[in-house]
C-alpha cells in the first residue's frame, strides 16, 4: 500500500520540488489588481523551465527565481510586461494591457510603477 501511495504521488513531489540551477532571487514591484491577475502574472512565466514567478495581489510584489546562467531578470520582466501588467523595468504595450479583463485594467501612469498606499483600495 505505500508503494501504491508512492507511485502515485512521489511524481508529484518531485516535481514541485525542483530546483532552479544557478537560482538567483529578486523582488519586484509588478501592477495588477486580483486573482485573474495573479494566474496571468504567474503563467506568463511557465513554459520557462529557468525561472518561475509569485506575485501577491495585496503588495504588487513578485518573488522571481531564474537561473541567472540561462536567462536574466529583464527577459523574465519582458515576459510579465507582454502578457499586460507593467513592472520595475518594462511597461506593458498598449495592446496587452487593452487585451486584460476590466478587473485587471490597474491604473496606468505611464511612468512609474507604483506601489499600492496602505489606505488605498485595491481596484476590481
Amino acid at each position: 500500500m505505500h508503494r501504491s501511495l508512492f507511485l502515485l504521488w512521489g511524481p508529484l513531489l518531485f516535481a514541485c520540488s525542483s530546483t532552479i540551477e544557478n537560482a538567483r532571487k529578486a523582488t519586484i514591484l509588478v501592477n495588477g489588481n486580483c486573482e485573474m491577475c495573479e494566474e496571468t502574472i504567474e503563467e506568463a512565466v511557465v513554459g520557462n523551465d529557468h525561472a518561475r514567478i509569485e506575485w501577491d495581489k495585496q503588495t504588487r510584489m513578485a518573488v522571481i527565481t531564474y537561473d541567472s546562467l540561462r536567462t536574466s531578470l529583464p527577459n523574465v520582466l519582458r515576459r510579465v510586461a507582454l502578457a499586460g501588467y507593467d513592472n520595475e523595468l518594462w511597461l506593458a504595450p498598449d495592446s496587452s494591457y487593452e487585451r486584460l479583463p476590466h478587473c485587471c485594467r490597474y491604473d496606468r501612469t505611464g511612468r512609474d510603477i507604483l506601489p499600492p498606499r496602505g489606505d488605498e483600495p485595491m481596484n476590481h
